[in-house]
């Protein structure tokens, strides 16, 4: 990665409070979070119907824009969760990516 886009890359820690964008989706698995993103970005899921029943299936769930906590960081990779524990639906954590944290 150059040197320029790592300065862009928020510095993240465990346990720091980040906030999300809106729109976004975290996965229990970045395998099935890479594959999310390839099928949306292609305009590959044509109903909010096929979407759900992907996010159901992989265990994935879409974020809106709030605040997460971030528990581990692989990569490109930050597994978070919702500090106030609202979301229960993958524990104990979600991967996205950097990219769709806020700076």
């Amino acid at each position: 990665m150059p040197l320029q886009a790592q300065a862009q890359q928020p510095k993240l820690q465990i346990k720091a409070d980040v906030r999300v964008r809106e729109d976004s989706f975290a996965c229990r698995e970045t395998s099935d979070l890479d594959r999310l993103l390839q099928i949306n970005q292609r305009g590959g899921f044509t109903s909010g119907t096929q979407l759900y029943d992907y996010l159901r299936q992989h265990n994935c769930i879409g974020l809106t824009e709030g605040r997460a906590r971030v528990y581990a960081i692989k990569g490109q990779y930050v597994c978070i969760y919702d500090p106030k524990n609202r979301n229960k639906a993958i524990k104990p954590c979600a991967w996205t990516r950097r990219e769709m944290l806020l700076k």
